[in-house]
């Protein structure tokens, strides 16, 4: 027996003593018939006709008469009785009296079921059924459709000092001569805010399961827990599963489990007074693993707390729980992991720092948010959450007291239905920064979907920060094209008119940068390659000491290229590579060379550097200044790629160098940009629409590129 009843067990039903009635309820005998006993060897049979009667029991197990303070317990009673009228016409009822019958006192039945409220549906047509006594403690005398009064008042009833409890019914036809038609068997109570039954499990080899768990209960007849089909298991009371003293090993799959916070319908229990928790002992193993369950919450919603400290080891798989109340995660460890998760109008969820991957909110019953992170919680042990909106409320509240900035980082989230607009009107987005300290908070948002929005506390004056990363990128360019990107309109810092980036696409044609997403923007996209160096890189020194140039040489600053050095020397030189054959290029000199001097053109054959046929030269070794100087030749046959020293990863390029050989009155030599005659440079696009939108998953725009076939090159 892995079960342990926490209630305090008042009426066993083994005999009718202490056992009296109201005046038309008969009779009150103990009979142990076959399938009217659920608990023991007896069980009380009595007789309701069609008026409200009652049946009260003032004795224990011991046959001691009892007075208990029941203002804040739970009560629970077992009846076998079908023809009871609906709950709205107190067809079953709780009953408490604070005086032994006929000493007068208050006896007041209140309504738990009826026959549309079903309780808990347990063996030989039994019905389970509880009362919170603190819900009709904290407001006597409001609502007389709940409670029948059989002795006195409902205002009167002492809830301190119970001496009598027991059933009463309305049935909806009339009894035939003295037969009994109704049995009960067992009546208990247990302290509100602690757990009725202890689940306390099994072993490595054989876990408990909730097969076993049904057996148990029937065994003793404790009505807890009920099998009414197939993997269906019902709860009917606050659950503690675990062992301080023993190990303890529970496993479920492919189950749905119905937590039933009142009767199935009827009078309701306390908002917390109905918890499930783990409890382990921190000298044995405890295990609880759930599989492809579903959990539904009816009534009072119950709380689930994993969170205790000794529970070793704890794995949830594709588990959804269903309108629950305050669920609590554990501390993270190498054996504990959720995968899969899903909570559908749940109350708030506090992760703690357990190991997430995957989970999903679809709305919540919780204002400040569906999650909670506060000082203990690490969010970025927790990917690839989804948020779903149902029209109110936030998906995070962020509950800090800090003065400090706080940095938060969080991995492939998705958020929808959420208002965008920060510190918005509706109360509805996606996070709620409360932070009492008024320090500020930076939200770092990798590879998130949707719009990320926060809402500030009522006087909070923090700043917060989200930024949300999205990659936009531009591809099937040629290497070295310029990329242009600037907004077309105005979202959260971005302003119409500003340049988001540019650059030049590298040797597998891709542009990429980084934006911080506030919102879908439209952007126009500029692509531009006249022929634009992937790599030009000075010589100096002899031609020994390399610089990387290719940015100034495709910039629009004068000076900044140095074709020689301040001081030239033989052999030095200039690099000019593209991932093409070029015939050609054009240079825009700014600082002219001295007479006398040979600039020599070269190519890489593949293992040596060879002159190159020169056709025109128009910067005549470098003395000439002005745009649109051209130097060509005659492409060779063996002409090979290479890598030059210094040169970014670009990969294998054509070169072609242009070398100091005589030194005549040499002078620095520098230049604008310089262009390459290569052939596919057309500016993107060539047709259609250049607009494109960064949504919060990026961007990525394809260019496609055509030869050059109207020798724009030459154009000045």
């Amino acid at each position: 027996m892995s079960l342990v009843d926490n209630r305090t067990h008042l009426i066993d039903g083994e005999n009718n003593n202490n056992v009296s009635a109201d005046t038309t309820a008969a009779p009150t005998t103990a009979v142990s018939t076959v399938g009217t006993v659920i608990q023991g060897t007896n069980a009380i049979a009595f007789q309701v006709d069609d008026a409200q009667e009652a049946i009260l029991f003032d004795q224990d197990t011991a046959e001691a008469t009892f007075s208990i303070d029941m203002s804040d317990v739970t009560m629970y009673g077992m009846v076998k009785f079908g023809l009871l009228e609906s709950f709205a016409n107190l067809g079953g009822l709780m009953v408490l009296k604070d005086a032994a019958d006929g000493a007068g006192g208050d006896g007041i039945g209140y309504a738990v079921f009826g026959n549309d409220v079903a309780g808990l549906p347990y063996r030989f047509g039994y019905t389970g059924f509880k009362l919170d006594v603190s819900v009709v403690v904290a407001s006597p005398g409001t609502n007389n459709v709940d409670y029948f009064q059989y002795f006195g008042t409902e205002a009167g009833l002492d809830h301190t000092a119970i001496v009598q409890v027991g059933f009463g019914s309305f049935s909806l036809v009339k009894a035939v001569s003295s037969t009994a038609n109704a049995w009960t068997d067992g009546f208990y109570y247990i302290a509100n805010d602690s757990y009725a039954v202890s689940i306390q499990g099994g072993s490595s080899g054989t876990p408990e399961d909730m097969p076993d768990v049904i057996t148990d209960d029937l065994a003793v007849g404790m009505g807890l827990f009920n099998n009414p089909k197939g993997a269906e298991y019902g709860f009917f009371g606050p659950t503690e599963w675990g062992s301080t003293a023993a190990a303890s090993y529970f496993r479920a799959s492919d189950q749905q489990w119905y937590l039933i916070g009142d009767n199935a319908g009827g009078h309701e229990i306390g908002a917390t007074h109905f918890p499930f928790r783990l409890v382990g002992d921190s000298g044995n193993t405890n295990s609880f693993e759930l599989t492809r369950l579903v959990i539904v919450n009816t009534g009072v919603r119950a709380q689930f707390d994993l969170s205790h400290a000794d529970f070793n080891i704890v794995n949830l798989t594709q588990v959804t729980f269903d309108g629950l109340g305050e669920i609590t995660f554990p501390a993270n460890s190498a054996t504990k992991d959720m995968v899969g998760l899903v909570f559908n109008n749940c109350d708030q969820v506090y992760f703690d720092t357990v190991d997430v991957l995957g989970a999903t909110f679809n709305g919540s019953n919780d204002a400040l948010g569906a999650l909670l992170w506060d000082a203990d919680s690490n969010e970025e042990n927790q990917d690839n959450l989804t948020f779903n909106s149902d029209g109110t409320g936030h998906a995070i509240e962020i509950a800090l007291n800090t003065a400090a900035l706080t940095t938060f980082t969080i991995d492939g989230y998705s958020v929808s239905g959420y208002e965008s607009a920060n510190d918005g009107s509706t109360g509805n987005t996606v996070f709620l920064v409360d932070n009492l300290a008024d320090g500020d908070v930076d939200i770092n948002v990798l590879n998130g979907t949707g719009t990320f929005s926060y809402e500030r506390a009522a006087g909070y004056t923090g700043t917060v920060t989200i930024i949300q990363s999205v990659t936009v990128r531009t591809q099937g360019v040629t290497q070295g094209t310029a990329i242009l990107l600037q907004a077309r309109e105005t979202v959260g810092s971005v302003t119409a008119g500003d340049t988001l980036a540019s650059g030049f696409a590298d040797s597998n044609g891709l542009f990429d940068y980084s934006h911080n997403y506030e919102g879908d923007l439209d952007i126009n996209v500029r692509a531009n390659n006249p022929g634009h160096a992937v790599a030009a890189i000075a010589a100096a020194t002899g031609g020994t000491v390399f610089t990387d140039e290719t940015e100034e040489a495709t910039d629009a600053t004068d000076d900044d290229m140095n074709l020689l050095p301040a001081s030239p020397a033989a052999s030095d030189a200039f690099y000019f590579g593209h991932t093409e054959q070029f015939p050609a290029l054009k240079l825009w000199i700014t600082d002219a060379n001295g007479a006398g001097s040979t600039i020599t053109w070269e190519y890489w054959n593949g293992s040596s550097w060879g002159a190159l046929t020169v056709n025109t030269d128009d910067t005549d070794n470098f003395e000439n200044t002005g745009h649109g100087l051209f130097v060509e030749w005659t492409v060779p046959g063996d002409w090979a790629t290479t890598t030059v020293t210094n040169q970014a990863n670009t990969g294998q390029l054509y070169y072609v160098r242009a070398r100091l050989t005589t030194v005549g009155s040499a002078n620095q030599t520098r230049a604008r940009r310089v262009t390459l005659n290569a052939t596919r440079y057309l500016p993107f696009p060539q047709t259609g629409n250049a607009v494109r939108t960064i949504a919060s998953t990026g961007v990525t725009i394809d260019a496609v590129w055509v030869e050059d076939t109207n020798g724009r090159f030459k154009q000045t």
